[in-house]
């Protein structure tokens, strides 16, 4: 609004000196011509004033929205868990790439020998590697088998005393913090899988059994006492590893 004053005084000022200046002939005709437009300029910049304040620009937000449907000849699984881990490789001593939330479906391209980790694919187009109980099939994700490259592999079976395979077995490697697990199959064998950039001393051993195990009978009480003793007690395993075979027998 002071603009606005300021101008109108200008041109009323202007307005009332021009025929003074006329009648003077202070001006010649060119300069009576420049001062004319001067004025029908300031006349014109005042009618073109805003009459009200501008309204900002609007600034749509960006929504990403996915068009891909799954297509009808793969298989698909669903996350049953929050913050599921995708790996890079099948155990929990990988780096994780992913975390997915509950609900998320990814494609199913293949599972481990032991059955305990399956390979996927996100839609991002991202393959890793996700624990088999965090998951619900729409199939039964029995094949086909899938194995990992460029990783070390610590395996072996676990026998009772008669040369029997014992199932659901634990056995764990770790070392301070550091720790990954898997079950012994029907066969009684275990599969490790490990990062290949390993090294140290790191322990090997049974750390439990299953209710699910031939060592187990009802309600989860073990047939033996203590459900046996697993010999050796231990393995101490130096990395960088040979490969070979580490048996364990339950007496």
């Amino acid at each position: 609004m002071k603009l606005f004053a300021q101008r109108s005084t200008t041109l009323i000022f202007c307005s009332l000196l021009l025929p003074f200046l006329l009648a003077c002939g202070l001006f010649g005709t060119s300069d009576i011509d420049t001062l004319a437009t001067v004025v029908a300029k300031t006349m014109t910049a005042v009618a073109q004033l805003p009459t009200s304040t501008p309204s900002l620009p609007q600034i749509a937000a960006t929504v990403e929205i996915s068009t891909s449907t799954p297509s009808a000849d793969k298989l698909y699984v669903k996350t049953i868990a929050d913050n599921v881990n995708l790996r890079v490789n099948p155990g929990r001593l990988f780096q994780v790439s992913r975390i997915l939330t509950k609900g998320s479906r990814v494609e199913f391209l293949g599972i481990l020998p032991n059955g305990q980790w399956l390979k996927v694919r996100t839609g991002e187009g991202v393959v890793g590697w996700i624990l088999k109980d965090l998951v619900e099939p729409e199939f039964n994700p029995a094949s086909p088998q899938a194995v990992p490259d460029d990783v070390i592999l610590i395996t072996g079976v676990v026998l009772d005393a008669n040369n029997n395979p014992v199932n659901s077995v634990e056995i764990s490697i770790f070392r301070d913090e550091q720790k990954d697990s898997t079950l012994t199959v029907t066969d009684g064998r275990y599969y490790l899988y490990l990062p290949n950039t390993l090294n140290g001393v790191w322990s090997l051993k049974q750390t439990a059994v299953s209710c699910e195990s031939s060592l187990m009978g009802l309600n989860c009480q073990c047939l033996m006492s203590n459900c046996g003793t697993f010999e050796p007690l231990e393995f101490r395993l130096q990395f960088p590893l040979e490969p070979g075979l580490y048996d364990f027998v339950v007496k």
